[in-house]
């Protein structure tokens, strides 16, 4: 199989795990739509509290991880380690 597959398998996976425990907090995990590959945010992620974005109460979400200017910038490892700090300190 093709490590470039296996890779990207995995990713999605871990991606699909950090939606769930973001979940369980309240939060929801978005990735970056930019497709440009300079971009700065391409490939990474934020944490919101609040609506889907897009919708009409999108002023009412809340950043509560990633970049103050454009919301996004985290890695995946980034946004386990922030999950897995928030739910200790929760507790």
């Amino acid at each position: 199989m093709d490590p470039r597959y296996q890779a990207r398998r995995a990713q999605l996976r871990d991606e699909a795990r950090l939606r769930r425990m973001a979940v369980h907090q309240n939060l929801r995990l978005e990735k970056s739509r930019a497709r440009h590959p300079e971009s700065p945010t391409r490939g990474t992620y934020q944490l919101v509290e609040g609506p889907p974005s897009g919708g009409a109460d999108e002023r009412s979400r809340v950043l509560v991880a990633g970049d103050a200017n454009t919301g996004y910038g985290l890695t995946l490892d980034e946004v386990l380690s922030f999950l897995v700090e928030r739910a200790k300190n929760s507790d």
